[in-house]
């Protein structure tokens, strides 16, 4: 049955439900990026070389990597994401990603605003050392 919803619940393609809300976060991302810079430096891979690739993520994931990718930064900010409600992860190995996985069955691409609006302050916190 879990199968048959994903196959004909609208969820796959460039109009589906999955796009949609990976659109709405790259969307979100964007402008939290443009607006606090200072908290998305060049991120340097393992390889040395930098990168400026704050955020992306397929299908029902979605990545962010604030701080330079720095681990222990992370792990404070996803602290203050959970005292305010939204679960995410870490994820990577150097540089370290902030990893939501939305419900897709269940949230809409509205959603990430509020959960933005969370995000914005856990990293707030985070910055101004206050975790």
């Amino acid at each position: 049955a879990a199968l048959s919803r994903l196959r004909d619940g609208g969820y796959y393609g460039p109009d589906g439900a999955i796009a949609r809300l990976q659109d709405s976060f790259r969307e979100h991302a964007g402008r939290l990026v443009a607006t606090h810079p200072e908290w998305f430096p060049p991120i340097t891979l393992e390889s040395g070389r930098t990168t400026e690739e704050w955020y992306g993520g397929t299908g029902g994931m979605c990545r962010l990597t604030p701080f330079g990718g720095d681990r222990a930064i992370i792990m404070t900010c996803l602290k203050h994401l959970f005292a305010e409600g939204v679960i995410a992860f870490i994820c990577g190995h150097g540089p370290h990603h902030i990893r939501f996985l939305p419900p897709v069955g269940v949230m809409e691409p509205a959603h990430f605003e509020p959960v933005f609006q969370i995000l914005e302050r856990a990293m707030t916190l985070t910055h101004d050392g206050r975790g």
